[in-house]
């Protein structure tokens, strides 16, 4: 009857321990598929991240270039208003429109045109 008891004893040890191992498998099968889809969530993020930072890195240089053309721009504009500026302190209008009007007024009158005609096509929506 000990032998019964014994053997009972170890049959039910036996199935305890093949369902902790069951349990114990199911428990890390569930673990690892969770950490997977976690994994593949990370990775599509960072995906995403690093091809925000390559396309903003690209603005970066497109703007730096863009700053450079404009920065050049600016220094001509700025040399051409100096050289204006010079031009006009060297000559005294008000003496030569009185000495030769029809000079004068006939070459502020077509650089008056000329600079309109630019500031029109500089400012045209075309």
């Amino acid at each position: 009857m000990i032998r019964l008891y014994i053997s009972i004893a170890i049959v039910l040890s036996l199935a305890a321990a093949g369902y902790g191992v069951k349990y114990y498998y199911d428990d890390t099968q569930e673990r690892l598929a969770k950490q997977a889809t976690q994994l593949s969530t990370y990775q599509s993020a960072n995906d995403q991240m690093s091809s925000t930072i390559d396309r903003m890195q690209n603005d970066i240089a497109v703007q730096r270039q863009a700053n450079a053309d404009l920065e050049l721009a600016l220094s001509v504009a700025e040399e051409y208003g100096n050289d204006l500026q010079q031009k006009l302190t060297d000559h005294d209008l008000t003496k030569l429109s009185i000495a030769k009007p029809g000079l004068i007024e006939t070459r502020i009158n077509d650089a008056t045109e000329k600079l309109f005609a630019d500031l029109e096509l500089s400012t045209s929506t075309d």
